[in-house]
């Protein structure tokens, strides 16, 4: 942690560390449902809960599931905790039921003890469910980060279901992800495809792949049009190629067809929203059409920690309002406690621009906690914190030194650091 005696030198290099923008970083959304549909941000909207206990009387399975995705949309966890449960309590053979409390217990609240009973639960009452044992895969290798664990079951699965799809897709995203084994990886989501050609889905991540890990351009978009000639209504797709179009061909007016498109068929699509208005913004120069895409994105979707996130960048970058900008960042951190990206550039703004550098700290590491993505970004500047943290400390010995000699080679070296 920083000292409070930082000498003014450590300072002035902080400030000088590059300062990384959202839309720098956009590498496409990349997405497995294991039902294997496009899963578009649903919208938010206030919520009247006065008549609760008579909606759960009266309620089917299905629609306290239904309900108890309405309010975690919203933000209410507990709530739809309760409404999960009650769909357990009326039809127990439910095991989305069960997978829905993890995702909850796991992503949304932090609560992994508690995540891993439901899935554990359900692995034992459902042994033949695909979707259960592949949730109970992904938390083993990311909540736990048991990658051996995680690999066995899914290698285990692949035995029992070597024709499903979603266990070669979600064995192709491990392996990518975690193992970093980019042949093993393009093995799986080549068969996955081979099975079902027509998913939108998996043509949407094996062009990431493509783009991101491969650098093939030309074959990310062959697989966008791929994928958009079987099911052109897909906002993912279109989002995701536009980024592709926007940030690597740079044929903007193409991009900017494929963003509209995506809005156009998925007008609540709020990650395209989102990277729509960063394209009018930064490709085009727009901030009129950027700022009202924010604006529309917070709208739909109030507890969005990424477009609360992008407007905050926006607020400071372009319009100098530091102050609303902050407000951003912290109802994005409020809204989504576990939205590592939210964290990470509100630490970059308390560098930049209140120079609260515990603060930052703290945020940061906070960040690379919720997401392991974002340590590289911080590596180097870790680094050079504690290689100042050390020489301030050593610096401020010096003055508190009656020994003038031991003074003298204290100032010498300070001036070499």
């Amino acid at each position: 942690m920083m000292h409070s005696t930082a000498p003014v030198a450590l300072v002035v290099l902080l400030c000088c560390l590059p300062f990384t923008s959202l839309w720098q970083r956009r590498t496409g959304v990349s997405v497995l449902d294991v039902d294997g549909q496009d899963t578009p941000t649903r919208p938010a909207a206030p919520v009247d809960l006065s008549d609760w206990d008579e909606k759960m009387r009266h309620a089917t399975p299905q629609l306290c599931m239904d309900f108890g995705e309405f309010l975690e949309d919203r933000n209410l966890f507990f709530e739809a905790s309760q409404a999960y449960t009650q769909a357990l309590a009326i039809d127990s053979s439910m095991a989305e039921a069960h997978i829905k409390l993890a995702r909850l217990h796991w992503r949304r609240l932090g609560e992994l003890d508690i995540a891993q009973g439901h899935l554990t639960f359900a692995a034992a009452q459902f042994p033949s469910n695909v979707p259960v044992r592949l949730q109970y895969a992904a938390f083993m290798a990311e909540a736990r980060q048991d990658l051996d664990a995680a690999e066995v079951m899914l290698r285990a699965l692949l035995e029992q279901v070597p024709e499903d799809k979603s266990v070669h897709h979600e064995l192709a995203l491990f392996l990518k992800s975690h193992r970093q084994d980019y042949d093993a990886a393009e093995v799986q989501y080549r068969r996955s495809i081979e099975l079902f050609p027509d998913c939108a889905l998996l043509r949407n991540n094996f062009a990431l792949f493509l783009k991101n890990i491969r650098k093939d351009l030309s074959g990310a978009e062959a697989q966008f049009e791929a994928g958009l000639q079987n099911v052109p209504e897909s906002g993912l797709l279109r989002m995701n190629y536009g980024i592709l179009l926007e940030t690597q061909l740079k044929d903007f007016t193409r991009a900017k067809e494929q963003y509209e498109l995506a809005l156009q068929y998925e007008p609540l699509n709020i990650d395209a929203r989102v990277n729509f208005g960063i394209f009018s913004q930064e490709a085009l120069g727009d901030y009129r059409v950027a700022e009202e895409q924010y604006k529309l994105a917070i709208d739909q979707a109030p507890g969005n920690a990424f477009a609360l996130t992008t407007y905050g960048q926006f607020l400071t970058s372009v319009r100098g309002d530091h102050g609303a900008a902050e407000s951003m960042y912290l109802q994005a951190i409020e809204m989504n406690p576990t939205h590592g990206l939210s964290h990470h550039k509100y630490a970059l703004f308390l560098r930049k621009h209140k120079k609260d550098y515990i603060a930052m700290g703290e945020m940061a590491r906070k960040a690379v906690q919720l997401d392991p993505s974002l340590a590289p970004r911080w590596s180097d500047e870790h680094a050079r914190l504690q290689r100042w943290e050390t020489a301030a400390t050593s610096w401020q010995s010096c003055f508190d030194s009656s020994d003038a000699a031991q003074f003298l080679i204290c100032l010498a070296a300070k001036a070499v650091m």
